[in-house]
């Protein structure tokens, strides 16, 4: 008779001396009825087996399940066999709720019958022994090879594969052989689902027919073994080059790439030559896909023909020497001062040292990113927001602007002035990112030079991130950089650590952030032109201009990762930061102090040569392709003073250029001179110098 109970307490029943005692306990009202049930006398009978009785085709590594009406509670677990001819197999045997598994160890054999034995006693409460039989999956068989018998023109990186009727399972694969022209080969073998994949190591050669031998012991169930044989590539050949022979305006970053019809196996790489006039340039030449990759190093110069040669035989399969000609960029304008740039009344640009507002693309097309009003307000006014403009006449004049957004949702505070900034990629892509009241990034980006913009991309959450902000990029990399931690306050700066946000795909989405970096609120993005290390500088905050130390974090992974906080050992005032082609941090202070910091030997070195001090959060630095160091700031007589060095750094050079004030200059270092922007009585001007 099956019985049912329910009891909002826990109850014990003890019977002595045919006396019934009830007695209410505080124990665990959740203990299982079923339990309590069984050890009441209660029944517990089986529900269903899988497999089922009398069931064929059981796969090998089955884990055998019976269900039961009520929740299990193991008395005997060794009374469990699971028997075939000639005996016992071993098992393990667990209770999961209302199911019993057993676990055959080590795994079933094909084409056998096994018999599952659960007697009395195993369950509490089970009232009747319970059996059922099943029969495995009978011979397997291979279905397909890959590459097929006979097949030619098989890749030399190739995963040799061997399809079955059903999931592979390994047996004594020792004799697995991979046997070419000149004898075997060094294979690994491993199983993944119904496949046997055969590894060569290392990869094969052109031209060659191997055979593949598979012992009937290789593979559990498939009788008899199977045999194949194919041959490979007679020659791989090139598809492209890039650039192209005879290209011109070619970025002096260029990583030069052969791409080929198969993928690119090095052979001597040693004849792999990049020549000027006069002479040669070092490279380093690895393989990625289908390309054989050339980067130069150091950096090309602007305005030189260079030739690549790659001999036969750099590149396995290809026979023929591959050479191709090209000339780098030369970005040069010409000398102007006080250009419109903004149209709209009340125009502002960043009041950082580092703010970056102009950007200046390989093509030529200089890019400005400004802004109304210079602090926004509570209720904008219609025209209020941040706007793009650029010129692609050299600086002669500015398209008429386009508003990229309206001004609701940014930053209203008075120290929360928002800062939009620019980069530039290859000729075309330009990003501008600026962030909103709540603490988030958005990112707008145009791919036809600013002709035209897509929607902006919101990232971070609510609170995570403030105006502090930098963006840069490299290639596809698009780097951002934002202080994090707490909201940012009025008439201050936040104090939080430094974020880090990259997209690896142009800007098209970006990846989880890095948080609390360094903690130093005033900072820079930087990126190492000679290696394309990602550098985050700063210093602390500085009060009125009273020197502090400079740290740096550094990834030499396009950002995945950043190594520990390092001390330059210096302090400075915080200021404008730059690289110089030659792999130097180049600093400035306030004050006219000067730090460089070789990242090439970890060396720093500091003079006080810049005589033309800055106002506060008025200056920046900038380098151009011709090494020669910028100083652009807003002087004690309210003018824009570029301060040059044509020596790398040993000595200056100051010039006036116009009144102005928060002065911001593009660095590049496929141009010759630099290109600024300034604020004066609510309009945004343009100016270029070259020394």
């Amino acid at each position: 008779m099956h019985r049912s109970y329910s009891f909002d307490t826990t109850l014990r029943v003890m019977v002595l001396l045919g006396w019934v005692f009830v007695i209410a306990g505080c124990g665990d009202s959740s203990s299982s009825p079923g339990s309590l049930m069984n050890w009441l006398g209660g029944s517990n009978s089986v529900v269903s087996a899988d497999p089922s009785d009398g069931i064929a085709d059981v796969p090998l590594a089955k884990t055998i399940a019976v269900t039961f009406e009520e929740e299990i509670v193991l008395a005997n677990a060794a009374g469990v066999t699971l028997t075939a001819n000639p005996g016992d197999i071993p098992i393990s045997v667990t209770a999961q709720e209302k199911v019993l598994l057993i676990d055959p160890d080590p795994l079933l054999e094909q084409n056998h019958s096994y018999t599952i034995r659960i007697p009395v006693g195993t369950i509490q409460g089970m009232q009747e022994e319970f059996s059922f039989s099943f029969t495995t999956v009978a011979v397997n068989s291979v279905v397909s090879t890959d590459p097929s018998n006979g097949a030619t023109g098989v890749s030399l990186t190739k995963t040799i594969a061997v399809t079955c009727q059903s999931d592979v399972l390994l047996g004594d694969t020792s004799g697995v052989t991979l046997t070419g022209n000149s004898g075997a080969v060094p294979v690994t073998v491993t199983a993944a689902g119904a496949n046997l994949l055969i590894d060569p190591v290392p990869a094969l050669a052109q031209n060659c027919t191997y055979t593949v031998t598979i012992p009937a012991a290789a593979i559990r169930g498939v009788e008899g073994g199977t045999s194949f044989s194919f041959t490979t590539i007679v020659s791989n050949s090139v598809v492209s080059i890039d650039p192209s022979d005879g290209g011109t305006d070619v970025p002096v970053t260029k990583t030069f790439a052969i791409t080929c019809q198969e993928e690119v196996l090095l052979g001597d790489t040693s004849g792999v030559t990049l020549s000027a006039n006069p002479g040669a340039v070092t490279v380093t030449v690895t393989a990625q896909g289908n390309a054989l990759l050339i980067d130069p190093a150091p950096l090309l110069q602007k305005s030189h023909t260079y030739t690549v040669t790659v001999p036969a035989g750099a590149i396995r399969g290809v026979g023929v020497e591959v050479s191709f000609s090209f000339t780098t960029v030369q970005i040069e304008f010409v000398e102007r001062t006080g250009i419109v740039v903004s149209d709209v009344a009340g125009a502002s640009i960043g009041r950082s040292d580092t703010s970056n507002n102009i950007t200046v693309s390989e093509s030529g097309i200089i890019h400005v990113v400004w802004k109304v009003p210079d602090v926004m307000a509570a209720v904008p006014n219609p025209q209020d927001g941040i706007y793009y403009s650029r010129s692609i006449d050299g600086g002669a004049s500015f398209t008429p602007s386009v508003k990229l957004r309206g001004a609701a949702g940014l930053p209203t505070a008075a120290g929360n002035r928002i800062e939009p900034e620019i980069t530039c990629s290859g000729p075309d892509n330009v990003w501008i990112a600026y962030p909103t009241s709540e603490g988030r990034m958005e990112v707008v980006r145009s791919t036809d030079s600013g002709a035209g913009w897509g929607p902006p991309l919101v990232f971070g959450q609510a609170g995570t991130l403030s105006e502090q902000k930098h963006i840069t990029a490299d290639g596809d990399y698009v780097y951002i950089s934002s202080n994090d931690g707490d909201m940012p306050q009025p008439a201050t700066v936040d104090n939080g650590g430094n974020t880090f946000i990259r997209s690896t795909d142009a800007g098209l989405s970006f990846q989880s952030a890095i948080t609390g970096l360094m903690g130093y609120p005033l900072h820079a993005l930087l990126v190492n032109p000679l290696n394309r290390d990602v550098y985050i500088l700063g210093t602390e905050i500085s009060g009125d201009n009273i020197p502090t130390p400079v740290f740096y974090v550094k990834s030499t992974d396009h950002g995945a990762t950043f190594e520990n906080p390092v001390s330059s050992g210096q302090n400075i005032t915080h200021a404008g930061y730059c690289f110089d082609r030659s792999g130097r941090i180049i600093i400035v202070g306030r004050t006219g102090t000067l730090l460089i910091g070789d990242m090439n030997t970890g060396i720093w070195s500091r003079s006080e040569v810049i005589a033309t001090s800055s106002q506060p959060l008025q200056s920046t630095m900038a380098v151009d392709g011709d090494n020669t160091i910028y100083r652009v700031g807003t002087g004690n007589d309210s003018q824009v003073h570029v301060a040059y060095s044509v020596d790398g750094g040993n000595s200056f050079i100051d010039e006036a250029v116009e009144n102005g004030a928060y002065p911001n200059a593009a660095s590049s270092v496929n141009m010759s001179g630099i290109a600024m922007v300034y604020s004066r009585g609510g309009v945004i001007y343009y100016a270029y110098r070259k020394p």
